[in-house]
């Protein structure tokens, strides 16, 4: 029995709008606290979501007829198999049948269309998704143009109340999943960076309002939007992630300096990626990783040279230039205080004769980290003396109070890792790299 046998004969399970409907692989956001960012890094760096396929991943870029008859068909086939319709005589699961079952569901569905019924679980998965993405301008014309295209699949094939139940049903599941990408960002965004609750509302509240831009561009898109079906191809008009596509292919993508409320879209991504650093260090420090308090502020010094260096070339706006400079030394002593915890489950858990282990020196701290920043403001923004300079003061500073470091074996490896990291960060900022962010949950 092949599967335009099987669909035949299970009307039930006809197809519906195009959702995954195999969800055991979700990736969905988390919203965490500073504790647990420290010990499981709920990262702002990037996820590595594949951006095609039927195999109930997301797609936020071109999205192909072929697409959504993968898609469906893999949806068909599970739907298949859960309500034991699917013939296991044949030896071997649908998986491994894709050519011929594609043909068999594109067949069905040019013979009898493809229905206007919206699977709202499988929308809403699709929605949560989208705060594991790596790239926060996709992730926020995607949601704008999945909502728009689904809005005008309502409109086209409902009336009256039931239109506006379903309406609210969009509205709803929309909400929640924009919520989760902008409260579970910004939450995350905070932690790192020391922002208060008064800041983190307003980048949110901006945060929210680029979504709301694209709407509109969408909406307007839409009202224009010609696209050319076959007679055989007007089942597309019901799968809204084509649709949403075409809308995406026939707008430009969502400017870095797109701005609300004072907020841009630059602002979010470049705050992640600092944000991110500071993550990194965290975790660091919390596991024992670089503890020592001329490591913690080479990283910091590093990561500081890079928001000096945004706001000397104009990237950020004001509001957030004004919100990374003050909360500065906030985060910094914040990163010393987790370092204090790690020596003090040290001091709890060693042996008497592993000798006395001592908080964080924050003087020497700020020593090393004042020496970069004033190197760096004084050779008009060269970071890497600023860093070759700071690891000259830790030597020599080292070897004038009787200590051996072992950054004396090899201080020249570690000057090449920063000069990479220097590199590279000046490339995303020279190839206006704006929402390619570190971004995941």
């Amino acid at each position: 029995m092949n599967t335009k046998d099987l669909l035949a004969n299970a009307p039930q399970l006809q197809p519906v709008s195009m959702h995954i409907v195999n969800r055991s692989d979700a990736r969905l956001g988390e919203t965490t606290g500073m504790g647990q960012t420290l010990t499981r890094q709920a990262s702002l760096r990037g996820s590595a979501l594949p951006s095609i396929g039927f195999d109930g991943l997301l797609n936020t870029g071109i999205y192909t007829k072929e697409d959504a008859v993968k898609e469906l068909w893999f949806r068909e086939s599970s739907l298949l198999v859960r309500a034991g319709l699917y013939d296991k005589s044949l030896g071997c699961s649908p998986s491994f049948q894709q050519e011929a079952g594609c043909a068999d569901v594109l067949a069905y569905v040019e013979a009898n269309g493809l229905s206007s019924q919206v699977d709202w679980d499988g929308v809403g998965l699709d929605f949560l998704r989208h705060s594991n993405t790596d790239n926060l301008g996709e992730c926020i014309d995607y949601l704008a143009s999945r909502y728009v295209a689904l809005e005008k699949q309502l409109e086209r094939s409902l009336s009256g109340s039931e239109l506006e139940a379903q309406k609210s049903q969009l509205e709803e599941i929309f909400e929640r999943g924009k919520q989760n990408l902008t409260g579970g960002y910004i939450q995350r965004l905070g932690d790192a960076l020391c922002f208060s609750q008064e800041d983190r509302d307003h980048l949110e509240a901006g945060f929210k309002g680029l979504i709301a831009g694209r709407i509109e561009v969408y909406r307007k898109v839409q009202e224009n939007l010609t696209v050319n079906l076959s007679g055989k191809d007007q089942w597309l008009l019901n799968c809204d992630k084509y649709m949403a596509s075409q809308l995406r292919q026939a707008s430009d993508s969502i400017s870095s300096s797109a701005s609300a409320g004072g907020i841009t879209l630059n602002d979010l991504c470049w705050a992640g990626k600092i944000g991110a650093d500071y993550q990194t260090f965290y975790s660091h420090v919390s596991h024992g990783r670089g503890g020592k308090e001329e490591i913690i502020a080479m990283d910091v010094a590093m990561a500081e040279m890079k928001v000096e260096t945004l706001i000397q070339r104009g990237v950020l706006s004001g509001h957030m230039e004004k919100l990374l400079s003050s909360s500065r030394q906030a985060r910094q002593q914040q990163l010393l205080d987790v370092s204090d915890q790690r020596r003090e489950a040290w001091r709890a858990t060693s042996l008497p004769t592993a000798g006395v282990v001592k908080d964080a020196d924050r003087n020497r701290f700020q020593e090393v980290f004042g020496t970069v920043l004033d190197v760096f403001a004084q050779n008009g923004g060269d970071a890497l003396a600023a860093v070759r300079k700071g690891v000259d003061f830790i030597l020599r500073t080292a070897r004038d109070t009787g200590v051996r470091y072992h950054y004396e074996d090899y201080d020249s490896s570690w000057y090449e890792k920063d000069v990479g990291k220097w590199k590279s960060f000046l490339a995303d900022l020279g190839s206006g790299a704006a929402f390619g962010m570190d971004i995941k949950a």
